[in-house]
């Protein structure tokens, strides 16, 4: 009898031993231990907790090129956002079709698009996950007109303001732009004016109300890394004027373009713009292909895969700070 209660006193002992340990393994893994990646997440149906990841990523001509659309899934999921801006969505459909395909192990994602294109036909969207945000409201500014009266189907691509909340309430207001692309003196100056309809668009969303508010999308900023035609300067200065920054300033790429035979070079074309104090400190984030690179020049006899069935852009992301 006294031999069976040292055993069940052991016993005891041992599975109050374990449940301390896998306590404290827990409070280890949640503040101190490397974050896991967002795939390894994803499988196992884990829901991302701490701050907001927000981004933006240009999906080439989706509903037009043949998208590897199980290699897009495969992207976005690394990435685990919350919210993603996207451009040069054509058609609707793979975009939905893309947002059932994320929609596992807890997430709900969903698209909200905007109805005009402009003259390209290319127009902006928002895929966001409603396990961790939901959407209050979308505002268009066809022309990118920070007073609404731009035209819907001649003129520039039109901006798209998604205003989102946090689980706890907290707002956030989200612009996802797509400027005029190439690199000759004239297309710059084009985004150059652009770039101040869209600094305007913020102004008006700061009058309204609107606390958090953040520019994100394609810029095509050819001229940001050796400041051609002064594009990086004139950024730079505008956003200071506005009082706001540059979060994605010391990025090297963000996306690629062939300039040879079997040459491929990284470009930096894709920013997001906010206000001091929204976006975490250090949190700024490129993925994919180009993160896989560390935005080195590719000479191949091919692209990458990611390339050619994705992108020639990569996402780029940060985290809002907790407020």
């Amino acid at each position: 009898m006294a031999l069976r209660r040292q055993v069940s006193w052991l016993w005891l002992g041992v599975a109050l031993a374990a449940g301390w340990a896998a306590a404290l393994g827990t409070q280890v893994f949640t503040r101190r231990a490397p974050r896991t990646s967002a795939r390894a997440s994803v499988e196992r149906g884990e829901i991302a907790s701490g701050p907001v990841r927000i981004g933006t990523f240009n999906i080439r001509f989706l509903g037009q090129d043949p998208t590897d659309l199980d290699q897009l899934r495969a992207v976005v999921a690394s990435v685990d956002p919350a919210v993603l801006a996207l451009q040069e969505v054509i058609r609707d459909e793979p975009a939905r079709t893309l947002a059932r395909m994320l929609s596992v192990d807890g997430r709900s994602y969903r698209v909200s698009t905007a109805e005009c294109g402009g003259r390209s036909g290319l127009r902006v969207a928002f895929l966001f996950d409603e396990a961790r945000v939901s959407l209050r409201r979308t505002r268009e500014f066809p022309a990118m007109e920070a007073e609404g009266e731009g035209v819907c189907t001649t003129g520039d691509r039109a901006a798209l303001a998604g205003t989102f909340a946090t689980k706890d309430g907290a707002e956030f207001t989200m612009v996802a732009l797509h400027l005029e692309a190439r690199s000759e003196p004239e297309r710059v100056e084009r985004r150059k004016a652009q770039w101040r309809r869209m600094f305007a668009i913020r102004e008006r969303l700061v009058r309204e109300g609107h606390r958090a508010v953040i520019l994100l999308g394609d810029t095509n900023s050819t001229g940001w890394r050796d400041d051609a035609l002064g594009e990086r300067t004139f950024i730079e200065g505008e956003a200071a004027r506005a009082g706001v920054r540059v979060e994605t300033a010391d990025l090297a790429c963000s996306e690629y373009f062939r300039t040879g035979e079997r040459t491929w070079e990284p470009s930096m074309l894709d920013h997001i713009v906010a206000a001091p104090g929204v976006v975490r400190s250090g949190s700024v984030r490129l993925h994919g292909y180009c993160a896989e690179l560390a935005c080195r020049r590719w000479i191949s006899d091919a692209p990458p895969t990611e390339y050619t069935t994705v992108s020639d852009h990569c996402p780029v992301t940060v985290e809002l700070a907790a407020r």
